[in-house]
């Protein structure tokens, strides 16, 4: 095991390039908002086969908090196809899998 310290894209970007056909795991706990988590998001297109398990995502639609997370989730899938996709919507914080290959 490695301690890697950087921006969380930026590493694990590095670490996806070097071994494209691993079987990666990503866990994205970032700042929430729709923007870095849709980018972050965009990983998944880098690598062959793995998952990305992404915090803070149970959607409250009456609530303003914390709308970034699931909404990025959903607006990604409608272009990158996730052989998987499970919202474990058993209250807060909420967690996502996302499966890829």
């Amino acid at each position: 095991m490695q301690q890697h310290i950087g921006d969380g894209y930026d590493c694990a970007s590095e670490l996806i390039c070097a071994r494209p056909e691993a079987e990666h795991l990503l866990f994205l706990d970032g700042d929430h908002a729709y923007e870095s988590v849709l980018k972050e998001l965009h990983l998944a297109a880098m690598f062959r086969s793995g998952c990305l398990l992404v915090h803070d995502t149970f959607y409250q639609p009456s609530s303003s908090y914390n709308h970034g997370p699931y909404l990025a989730i959903e607006d990604f899938r409608k272009e990158f196809p996730f052989s998987q996709v499970l919202h474990l919507a058993t209250g807060l914080p909420g967690m996502s899998y996302l499966r890829v290959g």
